[in-house]
């Protein structure tokens, strides 16, 4: 290629969002809305999942948690034409917070219990107490370093979102669900939302913290209180390219409003939820 049309070519090359998430579900459920959501940027959305929390992984502290996410995106850009830092536009990442920052006394022993954590709206029961708290810990702590955190690979602007107390719970109202119940929620969001980022964006709105706790900052401090992190909740309307400017992201535009319920974030109205989620089980 000469070298003018390579020079022009780079110009107009699409620069890669990279969400990162947990699980195969996640990228069903998600991968299709997020990539119309962020079209108007002229960037393609690509989302990677790390086949487990990396949050809460044994070998993971918040010295090298910042290096390991971004051994994600260097093998991702590794086995995608070798691609460069200057060729993302922002890496968003997705973590589910599993009561993690509960009271200690909120985790209670209960031996025999199926599935192990069991996730209730007051507390996590589990037969492994000890685990269980050091595992909240362990998770707290490195999602602290990664809420801190601004770029990866030195340049690419990056933010760590949450969904409460997981993907289930807050897209469907449903809790402690084997694999195969979460394959199907997430085939059923992406027949409802994958192609409707209206209805998406109006989801997200309604599971927002409760004011004054809608920019990133504050959605974070909410997050950490009391039994939030066990609740409905979710802060990832923020990434959203009209909402990025709240939380530091990038090509926001404007921010938007939120009617989120001030009883605890999820709004009790299911209008834009999937028309077939089912009741809470805890």
């Amino acid at each position: 290629m000469p070298e003018e049309a390579e020079t022009m070519a780079s110009k107009t090359k699409r620069k890669v969002v990279l969400v990162i998430v947990e699980g195969s579900s996640d990228k069903t459920a998600l991968e299709l809305v997020l990539s119309r959501t962020f079209a108007p940027l002229d960037s393609t959305v690509t989302m990677v999942f790390v086949r487990g929390d990396i949050t809460s992984d044994k070998n993971i502290h918040p010295a090298n948690i910042v290096n390991r996410v971004t051994d994600v995106v260097k093998e991702y850009a590794q086995n995608n034409g070798k691609l460069h830092a200057s060729d993302f536009l922002q890496v968003i990442q997705i973590t589910d917070t599993d009561g993690t920052y509960i009271p200690q006394g909120s985790v209670v022993k209960v031996a025999g219990i199926t599935p192990d954590p069991f996730y209730t709206l007051t507390n996590i029961q589990t037969a492994n107490l000890l685990g269980t708290v050091r595992r909240n810990t362990r998770k707290g702590n490195n999602i602290n370093k990664l809420v801190s955190q601004n770029t990866v690979w030195r340049t690419i602007p990056y933010k760590l979102y949450y969904l409460s107390c997981n993907m289930e719970h807050a897209f469907h109202n449903q809790n402690n669900l084997d694999d195969e119940q979460k394959k199907a929620l997430a085939r059923q969001f992406q027949r409802t939302y994958g192609r409707n980022v209206p209805s998406f964006y109006a989801l997200l709105q309604s599971l927002l913290p409760p004011l004054p706790c809608q920019d990133y900052k504050t959605s974070w401090d909410y997050i950490r209180q009391g039994l939030h992190s066990l609740e409905r909740c979710s802060n990832l309307y923020l990434a959203l390219p009209a909402n990025a400017s709240q939380s530091g992201g990038v090509n926001a535009p404007q921010s938007g409003s939120s009617n989120a319920s001030q009883s605890g974030g999820a709004t009790n109205d299911d209008a834009n939820a999937p028309q077939d989620a089912g009741d809470a089980t805890e």
